[in-house]
């Protein structure tokens, strides 16, 4: 079965389609929204994701690395093996300062310029999809996940009858989401950060590299 890559945007999530007009999404749903300064750091993150179930269902491996600079900025490279084994990698560099995030496609050398609006970190992103104070309860559960200490929250996303039930590990020291697992409808999906280091990355991650043809518009079609 073919896909196409229909959409990259904030966060470094990934939409895919087919002729079917089946869609797959990747990536946390619970997206970073928020500057956060003087907290460097780069990781990797993997993502295992099912859709449909038994016989028919479809299993998609994805991984890659995030990196946030002292800035704000913050740049995502995501790589999705597909069911068939073919694969592909693309890349969104954010800043949180301007609000503008360029969608990086290796495999054709263009970046395409959006323009976002920006919220403070604990208010609704522009999905409708709540920060980590929604519905929260005073007495917040606490758990260690990779040596941070990450408020636990779960909240569900949706309308009837596909409401997604989400699981979100918080980090408010390092100001991400370091896990996270998700079920509902026909899919279900595991998120996780790893290898974690506070360090400055190199700040030429965080331009778009020559050679690539920028243009401006929307990140889809």
């Amino acid at each position: 079965m073919n896909w196409s890559v229909s959409m990259v945007i904030l966060g470094g999530v990934v939409m895919l389609n087919n002729a079917s007009g089946q869609v797959v999404t990747f990536g946390p749903v619970t997206l970073p929204k928020a500057l956060v300064i003087g907290e460097p750091f780069s990781a990797r993150f993997s993502e295992r994701r099912r859709v449909g179930n038994g016989s028919e269902a479809l299993i998609f491996d994805v991984s890659g690395r995030v990196y946030r600079d002292s800035r704000g900025r913050e740049r995502r490279e995501t790589e999705v093996k597909m069911p068939a084994g073919e694969g592909f990698t693309l890349i969104a560099i954010t800043d949180f300062g301007t609000g503008e995030i360029y969608a990086l496609d290796p495999r054709t050398h263009t970046a395409v310029l959006e323009r976002i609006a920006l919220a403070s970190r604990d208010e609704p992103d522009a999905a409708g999809r709540a920060g980590p104070e929604a519905g929260v309860m005073p007495d917040i559960p606490y758990e260690t996940v990779e040596g941070l200490r990450c408020r636990t929250f779960e909240s569900d996303f949706g309308r009837p009858p596909t409401v997604i039930h989400v699981k979100v590990w918080f980090s408010d020291e390092l100001g991400q989401v370091v896990r996270e697992e998700a079920t509902g409808g026909n899919m279900a999906s595991s998120w996780r950060l790893s290898e974690i280091r506070r360090l400055e990355p190199d700040s030429a991650l965080f331009s778009v590299p020559e050679g690539y043809t920028v243009r401006s518009g929307s990140a889809h079609p």
